[in-house]
């Protein structure tokens, strides 16, 4: 959705297409439900998982107050399933409008046409499926041990380090076009862009730090499926009840 568009729509209806400035005051249970609360803010309603909320929202316009009633959201564990009682003031709208795919479209990412583009989705998503199970054999591991283990602090300057190396990275794939790069990563200002990748820094250094703490003692390849496969069957749990 990074190429969307919105366009201020004060007259309109809510669609499922619309970006929605309301206050919302919720209860729960005969309370204040803080989860649910909350003032002039901007909501992509594409973005609200709860589909019966969503669905009575649908239609109404600027200026229209009212009261409904739906399920806590499934995101809420400890309240998925109740009834949530809501009062909904709806200040402004937009349309959420959303370009064509085509030349222009790959221009705006700063692309020659729109089978540069493409190529480079290709490209991208190819590389994304080769990665994509041995990351999640990863971060399963990795969240485990982080869990059940005592993990000693990171050192601000190698994560400084890594930060500005990963950053730069993704920058010279826009060809240090930053406005490009700062697009794709959905950051908003220089300062966003650049905490993006704190997650990934320490993702990759517990990464690093089991390949070289498993990748001899299994006699495999380091960062390969069959390592941590085997670091996940060798891991000593805290709680035998925790085991995947």
């Amino acid at each position: 959705m990074q190429f969307r568009k919105l366009e201020d729509d004060p007259d309109g209806a809510i669609t499922e297409l619309s970006n929605i400035q309301m206050d919302v005051t919720a209860s729960l249970d005969g309370k204040p439900y803080a989860n649910g609360t909350f003032q002039r803010q901007w909501v992509d309603i594409s973005g609200i998982p709860m589909k019966d909320l969503v669905e009575q929202l649908i239609g109404h316009k600027v200026g229209d107050l009212f009261e409904c009633d739906y399920l806590a959201s499934p995101r809420d564990q400890e309240n998925a399933g109740k009834t949530v009682h809501a009062a909904i003031k709806i200040h402004n709208l937009q349309k959420i409008i959303i370009p064509p795919v085509d030349d222009d479209l790959a221009k705006d990412a700063e692309f020659d046409d729109l089978k540069a583009f493409e190529d480079r989705f290709h490209q991208d998503f190819d590389g994304y499926i080769r990665n994509m199970h041995k990351s999640v054999i990863a971060d399963h591991v990795i969240g485990h041990i982080v869990q059940n283990s005592i993990i000693p602090p990171v050192p601000q300057g190698w994560l400084d380090s890594a930060i500005k190396g990963m950053s730069g990275h993704h920058l010279r794939q826009f060809n240090g076009n930053k406005k490009a790069a700062m697009k794709a990563v959905g950051a908003q200002t220089e300062e966003d862009f650049v905490h993006r990748f704190t997650g990934q820094a320490y993702r990759e250094m517990m990464q690093e730090l089991a390949i070289r703490k498993y990748g001899e003692l299994f006699n495999v390849a380091p960062g390969s499926e069959e390592m941590f496969e085997s670091m996940l069957d060798n891991v000593k749990w805290i709680n035998e009840e925790e085991k995947p």
